[in-house]
């Protein structure tokens, strides 16, 4: 959830000092609410939900923007990666470091 208010940084750069008090409150807010109940919150949650999709939509958008970031939405560079790098295939996918 962190990563997705950091996009806000996206629309406005003098968000950045914000990030982590803004993710704290979703985070207690979204705990208060879980008493009443998953429905609630499942109502909350969705149209929340949908406006972090679009942040990171938006990210993502300015992301193929750039020619490096353009690769990162071709399968054919993650395959090349898997097929010609075994190992470092295998520690990307396994999540370690």
């Amino acid at each position: 959830m962190l990563g997705a208010v950091e996009g806000l940084e996206l629309l406005n750069a003098d968000a950045a000092h914000a990030v982590v008090p803004i993710s704290l409150t979703i985070i207690v807010l979204l705990f208060a609410i879980q008493r009443h109940g998953t429905g609630h919150l499942g109502r909350l949650f969705g149209r929340s939900a949908a406006v972090v999709r679009g942040a990171g939509l938006y990210r993502r958008r300015g992301d193929l923007a750039q020619p490096a970031g353009a690769g990162r939405a071709r399968p054919r560079y993650g395959l090349n990666l898997l097929f010609t790098h075994q190992k470092v295939a295998l520690v990307l996918l396994a999540g370690c470091s």
